[in-house]
């Protein structure tokens, strides 16, 4: 399996058309920022064709809700996405258009013992 990370900004709108998406269909796994492949930006650049596409993992999905996350989980909804985030309650209260299929609360991390209560302690002095 290759690896290509974030190709698609480092190719013009020239040669993607020329090119035919030929890098995309080469490789197994493309990692790329929304932002780098939303079709919120189309006027900059296409958006990667959905038939290249067999799933999309999206880290940070609590962003869903911002225009170029939602044009891409929009542009791509007949493709599989998964979304995941470690904060899927947004302060505004926006809701991702997903269902939440597992949830480790705090309490829980807590009680496995993965987090634990933080030590604070003050520095005193003078940074000069």
């Amino acid at each position: 399996m290759t690896f290509q990370k974030s190709m698609y900004t480092k190719l013009s709108t020239f040669n993607r058309r020329t090119f035919g998406w030929i890098l995309f269909k080469k490789n197994d796994v493309i990692v790329a920022h929304p932002n780098s492949i939303s079709p919120y930006y189309k006027k900059v650049s296409p958006p990667l064709p959905a038939d290249l596409i067999d799933a999309i993992f999206m880290d940070e999905a609590h962003h869903e809700p911002a225009p170029t996350w939602k044009a891409l989980n929009s542009y791509y909804r007949n493709v599989k996405r998964i979304f995941l985030t470690a904060t899927p309650f947004r302060r505004d209260r926006k809701a991702m258009e997903a269902k939440l299929i597992y949830h480790y609360s705090l309490k829980q991390a807590f009680d496995d013992g993965i987090l634990r209560p933080i030590d604070f302690f003050r520095c005193s002095g003078r940074i000069r």
